[in-house]
């Protein structure tokens, strides 16, 4: 399976879309079912989607909840080598009325890459400039 990359210049959308599935919808993106599978037992939904770049990649959805439980694509490590890389996602909870992983693993080549615990979640309304001013 061909997929995007994820390096330092690659589509942000892979990191993006497990956040909110809006860029799904969007220009270039080709979306179909793939089928069903058990994901820790409980039975997901995947599509496989093609993005602008042409690349494939795979998101399972819980079935019950619809939530995105994994993400399976092909992407670039720093030596520009390739790997397949599984993501998942686990223990949501409502941050103030947005369900958010707060558990996400990403394995490569079936070995541990990147583990991540969320503890707090907020959307803002509008964030000061000065949180993006160059530093004096």
């Amino acid at each position: 399976m061909r997929t995007p990359s994820l390096t330092r210049s690659a589509p942000f959308y892979l990191q993006l879309i497990a956040v909110t599935l809006v860029p799904l919808k969007g220009k270039g993106f080709k979306v179909e079912a793939a089928g069903e599978e058990k994901i820790n037992d409980k039975p997901a939904v995947i599509l496989k989607v093609t993005g602008p770049d042409g690349k494939d990649f795979k998101l399972y959805f819980d079935k019950e909840g619809g939530q995105p439980v994994k993400m399976v694509a092909t992407v670039k490590g720093f030596q520009g080598e390739d790997f397949v890389q599984e993501t998942t996602y686990a223990g949501y909870r409502d941050f103030g009325g947005i369900k958010k992983a707060t558990k996400v693993e990403s394995r490569r080549d079936g070995k541990k890459f990147l583990e991540q615990e969320i503890t707090d979640f907020k959307v803002v309304d509008k964030v000061d400039p000065e949180a993006f001013a160059e530093p004096k």
